[in-house]
């Protein structure tokens, strides 16, 4: 017997005859613990005590209080798959019909050396049948319990008829295949019985998109061979719609496919999003403003607006820092916001000017963002407009603003001389702007030295502004 040791209870109300069977046992079976035991009551006592667990049960027939058929009966009723034999010298047809009526494992009459014999053979295969029955049983519910907490679906398709002998949980939500009240589901201990109604939904084409024709079913039942990402798009009579990737493989006995196995799984959303992903992809590829995904602070996505604005190319600039394209106190700068932009969960802006020989350019940087992703632990994405034109414009709003706060005051000086000279008081001398600042027509010009000549990297970035 393979496995632990076997324990066999022997009940017999002889004493000689117990002990001869328990040494027979001994002497023929291997890692066998025998009990014995003179009455039914003692032996259902050894049987639910388990200290170790019984694993076959011998008696006569003749015992005291109760027969053997009455212990066999109390037996089947506490443990239905428990083996039992019934090793007695009365051996009419009809102890033997009972027995066989009321579930015995085995019958073997006494008589002799062989009998003994006998009944050591019937005793080793019935612990082995019934450890392997549990062992079965066993790996049913553990190959049941994997099925029904996989996150794809699975069924199991007979091919005569094609019926749809198993699903599971997965399979009967993306496919609406019965519920959780329907006796067919939960985990597989049985081989299938039943079959589930006729599918309701059908293939559509999306525009060419995905097949409306052979299923990945069809294909591994009629060519005996596995078939991988098959794509289906289905409609269920509500409308709905659904996009499906379908794995199937044939299950054979002999040339025959008697089965196919189908993995199923609802791409509707990762499909969505690619879509989606695609798109954006086209759209920040075309774009006039540079935009560029960082991850990590690394560049992950460049367009070609923001390599042109790098100096590089796009393929160059992934992988790289802003240390490694961009002049020291400027990729800190661009750092530093985009750090306060994810420690905020919050967009933030910065306008960055660049001088280049006698032209100023001024360019506005949004970092916004983004979800962290697999692999990286900040994610931020940048996108770099340039607004020169509506810098300069602030700036002569300003200076026009400045001018008009000037001559305001200037009104309001002469204003307040003409009324002290009417009332014969000293009048006060008109103020004159700083030296560093004079005023010419209207405009202002200031002391500054002149800018320098672009030097060979783009951008030639002079400073950067909050």
């Amino acid at each position: 017997m393979s496995g632990s040791p076997a324990h066999v209870v022997c009940v017999d109300d002889d004493r000689g005859i117990r002990q001869l069977v328990a040494e027979r046992l001994r002497r023929s079976l291997d890692d066998v613990t025998v009990t014995t035991v003179a009455g039914p009551d003692d032996a259902e006592a050894v049987v639910a005590a388990g200290d170790p667990p019984v694993d076959c049960v011998v008696s006569d027939y003749e015992l005291p209080g109760r027969d053997g058929l009455d212990l066999l009966a109390s037996v089947r009723e506490r443990w239905p798959d428990l083996p039992f034999l019934l090793f007695t010298g009365r051996g009419s047809e009809e102890v033997a019909s009972d027995a066989i009526s009321a579930g015995v494992t085995d019958y073997v009459r006494k008589g002799g050396s062989d009998s003994y014999t006998q009944l050591a053979d019937r005793v080793e295969a019935a612990v082995d049948r019934r450890r392997t029955e549990a062992a079965l049983r066993a790996e049913r519910r553990l190959f049941g319990t994997v099925l029904e907490t996989t996150p794809n679906g699975v069924l199991l398709v007979d091919t005569d008829g094609d019926d749809i002998v198993y699903a599971n949980r997965r399979a009967r939500e993306i496919l609406r295949l019965g519920g959780d009240g329907d006796p067919r589901s939960g985990p597989v201990s049985e081989p299938p019985g039943e079959t589930y109604p006729a599918p309701t939904w059908e293939y559509v084409d999306l525009g060419g998109r995905y097949t409306t024709g052979e299923s990945a079913y069809e294909t591994a039942a009629r060519t005996g061979e596995a078939v991988y990402d098959v794509r289906h798009a289905i409609a269920f009579p509500d409308g709905t719609r659904r996009l499906i990737a379908a794995d199937a493989a044939p299950v054979s006995e002999g040339r025959e496919t008697e089965y196919v196995v189908v993995a199923v799984a609802d791409v509707t959303d990762s499909e969505t999003e690619r879509a989606r992903a695609e798109r954006h992809r086209v759209l920040v590829e075309h774009a006039d403003d540079a935009m560029a995904v960082l991850e990590d602070g690394r560049y992950r996505l460049v367009n070609e607006a923001c390599g042109d604005l790098l100096g590089v190319s796009p393929e160059a600039a992934v992988g790289s820092t802003d240390r490694d394209l961009l002049p020291s106190d400027v990729a800190s700068a661009l750092a530093d916001h985009s750090e306060r932009a994810v420690e905020a969960g919050a967009a933030v802006s910065q306008r960055v000017e660049v001088v280049c020989g006698e032209r100023t350019r001024t360019f506005e940087v949004l970092h916004v963002p983004r979800e962290s992703v697999v692999g990286a632990d900040t994610s931020v994405a940048r996108v770099c407009r340039e607004v020169s034109e509506q810098a300069e414009r602030e700036r002569l709003l300003r200076e026009e603003r400045d001018r008009l706060e000037s001559l305001a005051g200037a009104v309001a000086h002469d204003a307040r001389n003409a009324i002290r000279s009417s009332r014969g008081g000293p009048t006060s001398r008109a103020r004159r702007p700083p030296p560093a600042t004079r005023r010419c027509g209207g405009t202002s010009t200031r002391s500054t030295a002149a800018s320098n000549a672009c030097s060979s990297w783009w951008p030639p970035w002079s400073r950067s502004g909050a």
